[in-house]
């Protein structure tokens, strides 16, 4: 038999109670994680002060001489979104429903200490809210003295593929310094007797062959490991300055980027034991070269020309077509670095204009300038992607900037020196180091970021 005291309907779950009569509003008792889902709620309370018995027989009983009948459903309660600290959660409401999942995501330069996906269930999260951590990692680690002398004016630092060894060219003398990046010292020097000063350089796909370059039309080719003889690659035109060497990821092309004589041009060559085969020229109605990058997929190379009549811009060439397919201008007087990103969605071009240093993030669908940064001096750029996002790293005159992308959005700097000039740095992916080369004397910052 059923109680003889009256009890209030609790849902137990999602359940459906037949009533009988459109009875004075009341809202239902119900155990914590379910709510009503109806808003039109009936007094079964004093169904059960008269009949004090079950639903299910009161159903039974009654529903035959009860007319109108109602359905009142029970269902799980909704899960109020949070808001964390220096993240954006996904979607963007007030709430979700039992069994949705919102998503997490920090803000550059914070990761989550945690899984950012949780799942709503019984009016509450299935697990702890994480916490965006500030990244604490960008910091200076080191400094190496190499060879070179005081005058460099321009420099760069080659990294292997596998982020063993570094190579520092330096415009002073026509000397490479090998570096050991695991074990922090200089083991040797490479000459480069045939290069009047290197100023950049590139290591091929294969990660075997260093070729280095600056002034002149000669590129100095140098077998990785091997005691055997530098060998100099003639270019075929009078190049007085190479302003960037490109060894793409696939193919067995090796590119330049030079000017001399007021002509500007890309050189296509095939190298072959040290012989240079299969020459191409691509020339460009502009004076100056000033720098080179190639996309992810080595597609296409970028490359920032000027002249006096029409300004600096930068071209987009398709390496497979030999053909330049587009082109856009930039507001800047000179160009000294360019960098792109992994998706090829951004280019972004450090340079001066009006005595000001200036970064520009380009988009490379429309060729507009979709934002500018200003930097006591903007010598070299490198881009790195991570789990705490994508970063743009800019190598000013003492610091290097730390910059979200594609936010654009300037995180932190660190500064490397109180005095002198920093030329240029290179970022090594696997270690997630970045190596910075001071003009004078030569030497190589090592920094976590």
């Amino acid at each position: 038999m059923c109680s003889s005291s009256g009890v209030p309907l609790t849902c137990q779950g999602p359940v459906s109670v037949t009533t009988a009569a459109r009875l004075p509003l009341l809202r239902m008792l119900v155990l914590r994680r379910y709510s009503i889902q109806t808003e039109t709620l009936f007094d079964l309370v004093s169904w059960f002060l008269r009949f004090p018995c079950c639903v299910r027989v009161a159903s039974r009983l009654f529903a035959s001489q009860l007319r109108h009948l109602t359905s009142v459903v029970c269902s799980a309660s909704p899960c109020m979104v949070p808001s964390v600290l220096n993240a954006h959660v996904s979607p963007a409401n007030n709430t979700v429903t039992d069994g949705e999942d919102i998503v997490i995501e920090c803000n550059c330069g914070f990761h989550l200490n945690s899984t950012g996906r949780l799942r709503c269930s019984l009016g509450a999260f299935d697990r702890p809210l994480p916490i965006c951590v500030g990244n604490t990692s960008f910091a200076a680690l080191g400094s190496l003295v190499v060879g070179g002398t005081a005058d460099a004016v321009s420099g760069s630092i080659v990294l292997d593929r596998n982020g063993t060894f570094g190579y520092v060219l330096t415009s002073s003398v026509p000397i490479i310094t090998k570096i050991d990046l695991t074990r922090w010292f200089s083991p040797s020097t490479i000459s480069g007797a045939g290069v009047a000063g290197v100023l950049c350089g590139a290591i091929d796909r294969t990660g075997t062959v260093l070729y280095a370059a600056g002034l002149g039309n000669r590129i100095m080719r140098h077998v990785i490991g091997s005691t055997e003889p530098e060998r100099m690659l003639n270019l075929p035109t009078e190049a007085g300055f190479v302003v960037a060497v490109l060894a793409p990821t696939t193919g067995h092309f090796l590119y330049a980027a030079a000017h001399a004589s007021g002509v500007a041009a890309v050189v296509r060559l095939v190298d072959t034991n040290g012989t240079a085969t299969s020459v191409d020229t691509y020339p460009f109605s502009a004076s100056l070269m000033f720098a080179a990058v190639l996309d992810s997929t080595s597609t296409f190379a970028y490359v920032a020309v000027g002249s006096t009549m029409n300004g600096c811009s930068v071209m987009k060439l398709d390496l497979g077509a030999w053909l330049v397919v587009g082109s856009f201008a930039v507001d800047l007087e000179t160009i000294a670095s360019l960098a792109i990103d992994d998706a090829s969605e951004y280019l972004y071009v450090a340079g001066a204009v009006l005595g000001k240093n200036l970064v520009l993030q380009v988009s490379l669908k429309t060729g507009v300038s979709t934002g500018s940064l200003q930097f006591g001096g903007a010598h070299s750029l490198a881009l790195h992607s991570s789990q705490a996002g994508s970063f743009l790293y800019v190598t000013g005159s003492r610091n290097v900037w730390q910059v979200c992308v594609p936010s654009f959005t300037p995180v932190r700097d660190l500064v490397l020196l109180t005095s002198g000039q920093l030329l240029s740095s290179s970022f090594d992916p696997r270690s997630a180091t970045m190596y910075s080369l001071q003009q004078a004397p030569p030497v190589v910052f090592k920094s976590s970021a």
